[in-house]
């Protein structure tokens, strides 16, 4: 958690967060991350019961940026937490 705090206190100097709760703001990114760890393997293991679970991956992750940069104040399509490109080439080998 510091380690965010001070990544979040830096882009709020730089102006490239607007928050009012930096330590608050760390505590919460990491909470979503946590729920992000734990849903998005599950869909993954289950993909060849459910290949529509692609979406629900690529769905999760967009929503976990989105929230990310509601929290911090940053502009919107900012945060990339996940290269696409790995994640597509990565889903494309399960496909196969």
């Amino acid at each position: 958690m510091p380690e965010f705090s001070k990544i979040i206190n830096q882009g709020i100097k730089e102006k490239s967060f607007d928050t009012l709760f930096p330590e608050e703001a760390a505590r919460l990114i990491l909470g979503l991350a946590v729920d992000l760890s734990e849903s998005v393997p599950a869909l993954i293991l289950e993909l060849d019961q459910n290949p529509e679970n692609i979406g629900k991956i690529e769905r999760a992750m967009k929503s976990y940026e989105s929230a990310v940069e509601r929290i911090l104040g940053a502009k919107k399509d900012t945060v990339n937490i996940v290269n696409r490109e790995i994640i597509k080439n990565f889903l494309e080998k399960i496909e196969n």
